[in-house]
């Protein structure tokens, strides 16, 4: 079985959760600190509980 690899490829790139550019671009810069990264995943985590 053979598949292409624009099969699995995402049509668009993924967005940043801190800021909304593309999301490799600031990971290969470190755009963003840990401590910005971990406080924006708490407060997605805050936003999802019940």
């Amino acid at each position: 079985m053979c598949f292409l690899r624009d099969t699995f490829s995402r049509p668009s790139y993924r967005k940043c959760i801190i800021c909304g550019c593309q999301a490799q671009e600031c990971a290969r810069t470190r755009k963003h600190t840990v401590e910005e990264m971990q406080a924006k995943i708490e407060e997605m985590m805050e936003k999802r509980r019940f």
